[in-house]
């Protein structure tokens, strides 16, 4: 092999390879959306509004607010509002949502008050047509959608606008083979904390190169991160919410790192965006 031969293969096998993560990292941008300007992280709560309670739904929709909020399913299948995997923190007792019941489930209490878990149903109603960022949880398994097929008959009903976003991509690309209708969002941030054998996953997650598998529509991203991933998709142009701000100066930090959506919590949201 003559040495201008083998630049040009070295040449084409560089482009390949550039062209290969581009497309890998580059979200849909086939078509034309809106996203809210700020969602109310798991509803505008406070110490008597626990976090995704009907309490902090109602609060953020009479403030003109969307909510921002988790679903994930019960041992028997049903979907609930509530963001760990396990009980402990906001209830006080050692149960896991994916491996309890309802019936249980509907006794807890949150954080010491009298709200309680509530249905994605109920949380629905309590939102009242505010939009929405509907965040699906997987459970052990990233790969199981049975959440897309249980949550999807409870928003279709919704009156109000609602896009999802998950960790999973396999969630994502449910979507986009089944409801390429939904606008959906990738979650991810710098992962490089993840170890005990989950490095290669973080790779690949923190640096967006599953997009090729979800094709999201924007990506949900902890706007202190930086990836290369994060770093060619905003540079492509990508739509960006971020998360999670606590104060207006957090919003300024977010718009330079290129987000024009926010999800943010524990400060006066309607006087900074307004």
């Amino acid at each position: 092999m003559g040495f201008t031969t083998a630049i040009t293969i070295l040449i084409i096998l560089i482009f390949s390879l550039a062209f290969a993560v581009v497309w890998m990292t580059t979200p849909n941008r086939q078509r034309p959306f809106d996203l809210p300007l700020v969602w109310a992280h798991r509803g505008l709560h406070d110490e008597s509004k626990p976090e995704n309670s009907l309490a902090a739904f109602r609060a953020a929709a009479e403030r003109g607010l969307g909510s921002e909020f988790d679903v994930r399913l019960t041992k028997d299948g049903i979907p609930v509002v509530f963001h760990d995997a396990n009980t402990a923190r906001m209830c006080g007792i050692d149960r896991t949502v994916a491996e309890t019941d309802w019936a249980v489930l509907r006794e807890f209490r949150l954080c010491g008050t009298e709200e309680r878990i509530p249905l994605l149903a109920e949380a629905l109603e309590a939102m009242d047509g505010a939009p929405l960022l509907c965040e699906l949880k997987y459970a052990a398994d990233p790969a199981d959608c049975t959440v897309c097929e249980k949550t999807m008959p409870l928003l279709d009903a919704y009156e109000g606008p609602f896009v999802i976003e998950s960790f999973s991509p396999y969630i994502l690309k449910w979507f986009r083979e089944n409801r390429p209708d939904i606008i959906r969002g990738q979650l991810s941030c710098d992962l490089r904390h993840l170890t005990d054998g989950k490095r290669t996953l973080a790779f690949l997650l923190g640096n967006l190169f599953t997009n090729f598998l979800a094709r999201p529509d924007f990506l949900s991203w902890n706007f202190r991160d930086s990836t290369f991933g994060f770093r060619l998709c905003r540079y492509y142009g990508t739509r960006i919410a971020a998360w999670t701000l606590h104060s207006a100066d957090e919003v300024g930090q977010a718009v330079e790192a290129g987000a024009s959506s926010f999800i943010a919590e524990n400060f006066d949201l309607p006087e900074v965006f307004q």
